[in-house]
């Protein structure tokens, strides 16, 4: 089966907020972070310390909701299949989160945010980055959630 078109303006709604965080509101983590361990890259580690992509399930989630299919499946299934699948998206999700912001910020910058905090004299790029962040995120991975979606709508519906 075929599942249907979904809601553009969910899609809209939802990669505006992707990437747009306030990192003061972000717990921090402390463990390491296999991304930022692959590709030794300060972007991937500051999505990593503050998980930036977190948003990656609720925007999904808020897509798969807002589709016709949603109607005809059990939420639990679908909620199911959500949180299953975080895994399998997440690592491309925080990917292109990475690009994103290393195209916004230089490493030297991205390590000061990442070293010294709200402290760093780069904190304040980082902030005026966000807006540019999320329309990366828009054009370049857009497709991440509603692949998610749709797997998730998919799953839950057999």
């Amino acid at each position: 089966m075929r599942i249907g078109r979904l809601c553009a303006g969910t899609l809209i709604c939802g990669l505006a907020v992707s990437g747009c965080q306030n990192p003061d509101e972000l717990p921090t983590v402390s463990a390491p972070n296999t991304l930022s361990q692959a590709y030794g890259d300060p972007a991937a580690e500051l999505v990593a310390k503050y998980r930036v992509g977190d948003n990656l399930r609720t925007i999904a989630a808020k897509m798969a909701w807002a589709s016709q299919t949603a109607k005809m499946v059990s939420a639990q299934k679908l909620e199911s299949a959500l949180d299953k699948l975080e895994l399998k998206y997440r690592p491309a999700w925080d990917r292109a989160l990475a690009t994103c912001y290393a195209e916004q910020l230089n490493n030297e910058d991205l390590e000061s945010v990442l070293e010294l905090g709200k402290e760093s004299e780069a904190y304040p790029r980082l902030l005026r980055a966000q807006s540019d962040v999320s329309k990366c995120m828009h054009s370049t991975a857009s497709s991440i959630p509603q692949e998610m979606a749709v797997e998730a709508l998919t799953e839950a519906y057999n």
